[in-house]
């Protein structure tokens, strides 16, 4: 008996009968479609569906900005800019957040009110009595699928309005799909004033300016893990239900601790005699952190902590003295202390996925997400089963 080759591409395989793969099914030279494009922060719930015989979408994304203090305006630290190639099933149903802009902070009848936190679960940036006030960090950009995060990108945290100009953090960049991302960058600050960043899916711990007493920033929430406050700020929280975030916590002043985050995505009341903000619900609207006041004869607000949601924890509040709120991210930066800037939120990609660049977002306030897939390359793979043919 002897055997007909099928095919050099047969080989081997069709003696056993084995499947091979035929990936791709559209037309040759076929331009990419887009599914969603929108640099207008907030939630999309069902943004795209994704078509028949579909297995793969490109999704770039940028966080959101960290917001600027009104003294020595600078900067507030960038917001990270990822483009990857996921795995997605035909007909999913993909959910977008776009990340908003931190606020920048402002003067009000002669005192300083923190801005507040981005959309997307940025922590907001504390007041002062008196004409500082301190930027609140960016919201995280988020595509996710059936409750599981596809891609994060990290929001950079606010700056401080005091005389000193203190920058805040940038965010942290995915590094490798379904591992650990880099550290989002500390927030500036003297004596350990600065908020640290979110690494990995671990918020960040709120800055304590060593040379003050009790006041701290707010820790950042996580997906997997909190970070703490420090010296009365509240902790952030690790999320309860898997893929999603909890809250930041509210930033410490020196007549009342912070509130700690919840594992359900709410953001955290910001201490002190004024107004400090909290998060909204991150499940269903993502959140923004509220910002932090100053009152004439009171005490000055520290920051409220940023919502979580699916992918991403809240950023903590900045303190009083006008400190800059972290940036939100799959880990979120903690919120700076006594005239510091808060830290930047991490990103994350998941495993099996491609990165094809990513580095930090030139875009100056909220972020962007485009989904695209080219019908050429993005196809699933069509099984071909091919049977041995014998003669003899």
């Amino acid at each position: 008996m002897r055997l007909r080759a099928a095919g050099a591409a047969v080989g081997a395989a069709a003696l056993l009968g084995v499947t091979a793969l035929v990936v791709g099914s559209g037309p040759a030279g076929a331009a990419p479609t887009t599914l969603f494009s929108s640099p207008t922060a907030g939630l999309t719930p069902s943004a795209a569906m994704v078509p028949a015989g579909i297995c793969f979408v490109t999704i770039t994304a940028d966080g959101g900005h960290g917001g600027a203090g009104t003294i020595n305006p600078a900067s507030g630290g960038r917001g990270a800019n990822v483009t990857a190639r996921v795995g997605v099933s035909p007909g999913s149903v993909l959910s977008v957040v776009v990340a908003g802009g931190g606020g920048n902070g402002a003067n009000s009848g002669g005192n300083g009110v923190g801005g507040t936190g981005g959309f997307g679960g940025g922590g907001g940036g504390g007041g002062t009595i008196g004409v500082g006030a301190a930027g609140g960090g960016g919201g995280a950009s988020v595509v996710s699928a059936g409750g599981a995060p596809l891609v994060v990108v990290g929001g950079g945290g606010g700056q401080n309005g005091g005389g000193v100009a203190n920058a805040g953090g940038d965010a942290g960049l995915p590094g490798s799909p379904g591992g650990t991302s880099s550290q989002g960058a500390n927030g500036v600050g003297a004596d350990g004033g600065g908020g640290n960043g979110g690494t990995g899916g671990v918020g960040g711990a709120g800055g304590h300016n060593n040379a003050f007493g009790i006041t701290g920033g707010g820790g950042g929430g996580g997906v997997t893990g909190f970070g703490a406050g420090t010296s009365g700020g509240g902790n952030g929280a690790a999320g309860t239900v898997t893929g999603s975030g909890g809250g930041g916590g509210g930033a410490g002043v020196t007549v009342a601790a912070g509130s700690p985050g919840t594992g359900t995505g709410t953001g955290a009341v910001g201490a002190g005699a004024g107004t400090g903000g909290s998060g909204g619900n991150g499940f269903s609207p993502g959140g923004n952190g509220g910002a932090g006041n100053g009152t004439v004869g009171t005490e000055p607000d520290g920051g409220g902590g940023g919502a979580g949601g699916v992918g991403f924890g809240g950023g903590g509040g900045g303190s009083d003295g006008a400190s800059g709120g972290g940036g939100a991210g799959y880990g979120a930066g903690g919120g700076g202390d006594r005239g510091s800037g808060g830290g930047g939120g991490s990103s994350f990609v998941a495993a099996g996925s491609t990165i094809q660049s990513q580095g930090p977002s030139a875009l100056s306030t909220s972020g962007q997400v485009t989904i695209t897939y080219d019908p050429t390359t993005d196809g699933c793979p069509t099984p071909l089963v091919v049977a041995p043919r014998f003669t003899g």
